[in-house]
């Protein structure tokens, strides 16, 4: 193997990302069955024209962020009955579920290039833009075997 792993620079783990029914019960439970701090940031995010399945979508869902002292907990309660990767994986999972694993990376598309090039399996499957213009994220398919990795990056560091 000519790459070292023991020396290559991974991206740290940002949050991880658990698809709800209700954020407030989740936050309720969270807290009084394994003792997890209340939510310290939440917002509602309306997203337009995202790219989800090759499809254009609009939808909105609702965030809550607790913080872990090493990473952050994403809580994401899906808005409405449109279409989005959120309500997608409550009906198709059949319930709640860890949706994916998020990183902070310089480029989304140079990440994704230098995966390619490796022969991965790659899928994007949803692209938007970060709110306020502050970057964009996608969710990636084939990038880890067994689970979504979300690749997010702000706009200060876009090429």
């Amino acid at each position: 193997m000519s790459d070292n792993l023991l020396t290559r620079k991974y991206p740290n783990l940002n949050h991880v990302g658990v698809v709800v029914r209700d954020i407030d019960q989740a936050e309720r439970d969270n807290s009084n069955r394994f003792g997890l701090s209340t939510i310290a940031r939440r917002f509602t995010q309306h997203i337009e024209n995202a790219l989800y399945q090759g499809k254009t979508v609009t939808f909105s869902a609702e965030f809550g962020f607790v913080e872990l002292g090493n990473t952050m907990l994403e809580l994401i309660q899906p808005l409405g009955n449109d279409s989005s990767p959120y309500l997608d994986a409550l009906q198709e999972r059949e319930g709640e579920n860890t949706h994916h694993l998020a990183y902070l990376v310089p480029s989304i598309d140079e990440h994704l290039e230098m995966a390619r090039k490796s022969n991965a399996p790659l899928s994007v499957l949803f692209n938007a833009k970060l709110p306020d213009r502050m970057g964009r994220y996608v969710y990636v398919d084939g990038l880890v075997h067994g689970v979504l990795i979300e690749l997010m990056e702000f706009a200060q560091q876009q090429k």
